[in-house]
């Protein structure tokens, strides 16, 4: 997550991927709005607004719809920790468009999703008994490691999501 203090209140996110406004079907409809004497510039801008909203105003329902959206119907209300489960389980989720780069000072919160944090013990773990992890599971756990330690470097908070539902006090 960016600090607030460096995004801008006006920043549009995507509901999906704007790669997916050059292939089906939002292609389709682009193309079906170009036949009817729309230009295809403002076909696919339109088509972009239909799924796009401000982060300020709008990110946290968006992100609730997606996560509604891939899972099974539940008669329960959604917890923010299933939210960020679910935003952690699919790396094309919303898009920022943010027309300008950050660096890492102007991170709030890295999270890290349990399954990858379990995986990295698993594999420190089975080497100290004895049991060698493969090439890539070391490469894995490796670069993993050196990001966590410059996030730590740099005061970076870091959360693991460790509960999906509600917690009692």
């Amino acid at each position: 997550m960016l600090r607030d203090d460096i995004t801008e209140l006006a920043t549009i996110v995507l509901d999906r991927n704007s790669y997916d406004l050059i292939r089906a079907p939002l292609k389709d409809d682009i193309a079906a709005a170009t036949a009817l004497g729309c230009s295809e510039a403002q076909a696919r801008q339109e088509a972009a607004w239909e799924h796009a909203g401000r982060l300020s105003d709008d990110l946290a329902a968006i992100a609730t719809i997606k996560v509604l959206e891939s899972r099974p119907a539940v008669k329960r209300l959604m917890t923010t920790g299933s939210v960020s489960e679910g935003v952690l389980n699919d790396e094309d989720y919303i898009e920022v468009l943010r027309p300008a780069s950050f660096g890492i000072g102007e991170v709030r919160e890295v999270r890290f999703a349990p399954a990858d944090v379990a995986l990295d013990e698993r594999i420190r773990s089975r080497s100290m008994v004895g049991q060698v992890p493969s090439q890539a599971e070391l490469l894995w756990r490796e670069r993993r490691r050196s990001a966590e330690a410059r996030l730590h470097g740099t005061n970076t908070a870091i959360r693991v999501v460790t509960t999906v539902g509600r917690t009692k006090g």
